[in-house]
């Protein structure tokens, strides 16, 4: 349970012990966990019906790993992964673990341009991919002049490794058996959201990935994630759950409310984590009445503002399961707060997680009280490694706080509440807009999709706000709408810069607007808009 500290301000959550040894992998207690359950299925692909029992995965796991070292990959080289969520992937992954290879997932929908972004500083010694990006992969290492290993998972391909090469031997398990310094040992680069600009690449260590804290409510479960790699949150959530031994669900097929509601009936899946725009996609799904989602104890979502509404309505469809907001950040990977199943849903995220605190930095740099608002920061008894070679250094202050860059405050009832990034702060002559209070006023909408509100340039006011709306399918809502339902809002909140209906957002991988393009957008869309009224 969470307390408050009125003298020092800091909300904080329980202290416990770490539960695994820091001079240890996460690729050797991922070993030891699947030789405790051998004939357990831990994971079962829905596209081509393979499962895998433990046994047969610290068997591929441990042959991949030796191979790789055979090939000459060593501690410390890095992998590049290129790939969607098939059979081999996961083996692939932990392989890498047991070896201390770095990972650098990429999203597999990336063009030549931006693998080369990211690949520029990592410059991997290895890449596991798909047969179907082969192309544009080998493009992109011939510009940089990479010489790196490939080992396709899915179709073969003629003159490249493919993953059964790596799994033809049975290899002992005692030389994998080593020593390390888990809070310092890279075990994953990983991209953060990119909804700025360019993404840095975040260091995650082997002992923050054990330390992840995502609830398992029964490890006898199943859970299933449709999250890419290329997220922190689908290789955390993949590693945790294995952890815990539990069965995953795997598909290599893009989100839609149709094959979710499939699989949690076909699977009976209790776990999953979902972003909230597939959140309201289902809560919008002709078939949300008529689905059987009896099985679904957990559903986990975060990364974005989440409707108190739509998890009102998921919650109710729920039987026997709730919704969970969870919140961190990709530096922190530990997760930062999760909301309380007992407690009425509200707009916060929560309550620190274990091990955690936070505390609220105002703008004097003082620490603020209940209510008061201002930058969330959080810290952990893990510290966090910081961004990769040349990326901006993480902003860790000298007591070990981690400065989100996440705008809020904490209620009366001790949970921690989101308003805004920093960065996307409207500046209003003397006030600070937050958009997510004006998006969030507008989602509550039938027929609105998506919302972003940014702050327009302005002669007078600095900035005013204008919001790019994305309309459900076969919806007819308009402008008049939107501006009789913020009428409560204070008048230097009215969007006064403009309301554009459009077809789509531009987004990241992850499911989170890009802001700097939305700003973008919305400028050309009001100039265009004013060259039409004077002509």
């Amino acid at each position: 349970m969470a307390k408050y500290d009125p003298r020092t301000k800091i909300l904080s959550s329980e202290r416990l012990p770490q539960m695994y040894d820091p001079k240890i992998s996460v690729g050797q207690v991922i070993l030891n966990v699947m030789f405790k359950a051998p004939n357990k299925v831990i994971q079962v692909s829905d596209d081509d019906g393979i499962e895998v029992t433990c046994s047969q995965m610290s068997d591929m796991m441990t042959n991949i790993a030796k191979n790789l070292f055979k090939i000459g990959l060593r501690s410390g080289d890095v992998a590049g992964i290129l790939a969607s969520n098939t059979t081999y992937l996961s083996p692939a992954i932990f392989a890498c673990l047991l070896l201390r290879l770095p990972m650098n997932p990429i999203e597999k929908s990336f063009d030549v341009n931006q693998i080369v972004n990211i690949f520029r500083g990592t410059r991997p010694k290895v890449v596991f991919c798909d047969h179907d990006v082969i192309e544009k992969l080998m493009a992109a290492l011939g510009i940089l002049e990479i010489e790196a290993r490939i080992v396709i998972l899915t179709d073969r391909i003629e003159g490249l490794f493919h993953i059964s090469d790596f799994l033809q031997q049975n290899y002992g398990y005692d030389e994998f058996i080593y020593k390390v310094d888990s809070s310092v040992q890279t075990s994953l680069i990983v991209c953060t959201s990119g909804t700025s600009g360019h993404p840095k690449l975040a260091l995650i260590s082997h002992l923050q990935q054990l330390n992840v804290f995502i609830r398992t409510h029964n490890v006898d479960g199943v859970s299933f994630n449709v999250c890419s790699m290329y997220w922190a949150m689908g290789i955390n959530y993949l590693i945790y759950k294995t952890l815990n031994a539990q069965k995953r669900l795997i598909t290599k097929k893009r989100f839609t409310p149709d094959l979710f509601f499939d699989m949690v009936e076909k699977y009976r899946v209790t776990e999953t984590f979902l972003v909230p725009p597939h959140l309201m996609l289902l809560a919008e799904s002709p078939k949300f009445q008529t689905a059987n989602l009896n099985s679904l104890n957990y559903v986990f979502t975060g990364g974005l503002c989440v409707s108190e509404n739509i998890r009102r309505k998921i919650n109710e469809k729920l039987l026997y399961g709730t919704v969970s907001v969870i919140y961190g950040t990709t530096e922190f990977c530990v997760l930062i707060s999760e909301t309380l199943t007992d407690r009425p849903i509200s707009s916060s995220v929560g309550i620190p997680t274990i091990n955690t605190e936070v505390k609220i930095q105002l703008d004097d740099g003082t620490t603020g009280g209940v209510k008061e608002i201002g930058e969330i920061l959080a810290r952990n008894t893990i510290r966090p490694l910081g961004y990769f070679k040349n990326s901006p250094r993480i902003k860790i202050d000298d007591d070990g706080w981690l400065h989100t860059g996440d705008m809020g405050f904490i209620d009366e009832n001790y949970e921690i509440n989101i308003i805004g990034q920093r960065t996307f702060v409207i500046r209003n002559y003397y006030n600070e807009i937050y958009p997510c209070e004006i998006e969030n006023k507008i989602e509550a909408l039938t027929g609105i999709a998506r919302v972003c509100v940014v702050g327009l340039p302005d002669p007078i006011e600095i900035e005013i706000p204008a919001a790019l709306i994305v309309r459900e399918t076969n919806s007819n809502i308009v402008e008049s709408v939107i501006i009789e339902v913020t009428n409560d809002l204070p008048s230097y909140k009215q969007l006064r810069g403009g309301i554009f209906f459009i077809d789509a957002l531009p987004l990241t991988p992850s499911g989170k607007v890009k802001r700097k393009e939305a700003k973008e957008i919305a400028t050309r869309l009001k100039i265009e808009r004013e060259s039409r009224m004077h002509t």
